[in-house]
């Protein structure tokens, strides 16, 4: 295994931890106060360190002028960047974080969908064979009607935020190499910004705001659209995506142990095992074209 190789690994192993440890703060903070106002403070929070971070990064002029394609797409994302958390904010309220992580990991399927509808790729036969594994785990940790109104809600929730962040992934993949990506990340979250006063048409009052509501929302902000996205943009230069979204895999399991040590909260059997399940469905989407075919000829013999 080359150096760089190893470097892409601990880089997507990292995010996939960051993506953990994030939902744990996500909780807490909803818990805390408004879900609005949970998500303008890990708004203003990932986009002031995401400035930073373009200011210190960048090779050009620190105020040089957006191209009219960086704010266009910038403003497109925002829009995405404030649904996707309002939905992700109101789905840790009615789940747990582990299980909340799992149904984020189905971005994979839903970027693969949206693909094919807007961008024309084409999708292999083994997508809709995992797809009906992600059902059957789906089923499975589905909880009987008496008790799984609650969770219904959580998880329409979470499949509603991974849907607007794969649609952000999509509109990146479509212009990255004409944006600068750094000053785009950062534009689209102060536009989110922007966005969340001129939907709730007010400002936050101070009476809105406790320690526990801020500090939690910032820690989440820093594990997740910082941290955990920069670690993956890492990754992704020493590793094929395809590689470090099978180690993002992993990402609820470190989830579940990270519930049990904070919050002392973990999911019931059929919760793990479902989850479990479809995790695999959504690694079996992600194997490269040759293993699979490989994988066929050992069962026929002819390997």
């Amino acid at each position: 295994m080359t150096v760089s190789k190893k470097s892409g690994i601990i880089w997507a192993t990292l995010a996939s931890v960051l993506a953990a440890l994030f939902v744990i703060p996500w909780k807490l903070a909803t818990n805390a106060g408004e879900i609005t106002t949970v998500v303008f403070v890990l708004l203003l929070s990932a986009a002031t360190a995401n400035s930073l971070i373009w200011l210190a990064t960048s090779h050009s002029k620190p105020f040089a002028k957006p191209t009219k394609l960086e704010m266009g797409l910038s403003s497109g994302l925002a829009v995405l960047t404030l649904l996707g958390n309002l939905a992700s904010a109101k789905a840790i309220v009615y789940l747990t974080p582990a299980s909340l992580n799992t149904f984020f990991r189905a971005e994979v399927i839903i970027i693969s969908l949206l693909a094919m509808v807007f961008l024309k790729e084409a999708i292999e036969r083994r997508f809709y064979l995992g797809l009906v594994v992600v059902g059957v785990g789906f089923y499975i940790m589905t909880p009987n009607h008496t008790l799984g109104d609650d969770w219904s809600v959580g998880v329409g929730f979470a499949l509603i935020a991974a849907t607007m962040f794969s649609g952000m992934v999509l509109l990146a993949r479509k212009y990255v190499r004409r944006i600068d990506t750094v000053l785009v990340n950062a534009l689209r979250l102060w536009i989110s910004v922007i966005f969340w006063f001129l939907a709730n048409w007010r400002i936050p009052g101070a009476s809105e705001f406790n320690t526990s509501l801020v500090l939690y929302a910032v820690i989440a902000a820093i594990a997740g659209p910082v941290l955990g996205r920069m670690c993956f943009m890492f990754s992704s230069v020493h590793l094929e995506a395809r590689k470090s979204a099978l180690i993002a895999m992993t990402s609820p399991v470190f989830a579940l142990g990270f519930s049990f040590i904070f919050l002392d909260d973990i999911p019931d059997n059929l919760e793990i095992w479902g989850g479990a399940i479809m995790l695999l469905g959504i690694s079996f989407t992600l194997l490269p074209k040759g293993k699979f075919i490989k994988l066929k000829e050992i069962r026929r013999g002819k390997v």
